[in-house]
């Protein structure tokens, strides 16, 4: 499931320049500005300010400088898919190595994710919200920060409607359901709240402390 915020910098922030910096291994630091004054269109809970295109993709997918091995974050085009993959592991160094090595699953603090699938939800959104379909996806966005939740955290919030559909189609074998996605974004953030707060302990172990509490309770 997805539901946890992930977002350490490995560097710190600066914002001297307007925006944030972050940094890893294999990517050297680097800026995503412009997102500040995006951020500040939306300062009260409930008001739902009209932007165009440009700042709704923007919020997507950041504009960002630097290197990522080896690659030039400021000549990817965002409006390409396979790019815009790569903009978006760029606002992952915490996951990068793990991405590299083929690694299944990480611990991050409490949480055990799946980098791959992390970054696949982060996509998805990405791309409903690029092409602003279905457009609850970003009517959500929008209300969630008016009510004061970083732009990262309205991200996760987002891709856990994501998941939990994906879920839902899985386990019953059912079609894509439009409605079920509006409902389940309608109850942001209660519901993502809720999610983590009733997330089991054995939910944050990775698969070895599993095993070992297993082990010991066989004792």
């Amino acid at each position: 499931m997805f539901c946890s915020p992930v977002t350490p910098p490995l560097c710190g922030h600066d914002r001297s320049q307007g925006g944030e910096h972050y940094g890893g291994p294999g990517l050297h630091c680097f800026s995503s500005r412009g997102f500040t004054a995006l951020a500040g269109s939306f300062p009260h809970a409930g008001r739902l300010r009209v932007v165009n295109d440009e700042e709704r993709q923007q919020f997507a997918v950041l504009a960002t400088e630097g290197e990522m091995d080896g690659i030039d974050l400021a000549a990817l085009d965002p409006s390409d898919e396979n790019e815009r993959r790569l903009l978006i592991e760029a606002e992952h160094p915490e996951l990068r190595g793990a991405l590299k090595e083929g690694r299944r699953e990480i611990r991050i603090g409490r949480d055990t994710i799946n980098p791959v699938l992390h970054i696949a939800m982060h996509e998805i959104v990405a791309n409903q919200l690029w092409a602003d379909d279905p457009p609850e996806v970003w009517a959500t966005a929008q209300r969630l920060l008016g009510d004061g939740y970083e732009r990262h955290e309205v991200l996760h919030m987002l891709a856990s409607v994501v998941a939990g559909e994906v879920f839902e189609i899985m386990r019953h074998e059912q079609a894509h359901e439009i409605e079920r996605v509006r409902q389940a974004l309608v109850a942001l953030p209660g519901a993502w709240q809720q999610r983590r707060a009733n997330l089991p302990v054995e939910r944050h172990q990775n698969r070895a402390e599993r095993r070992a509490a297993a082990r010991q309770h066989r004792r």
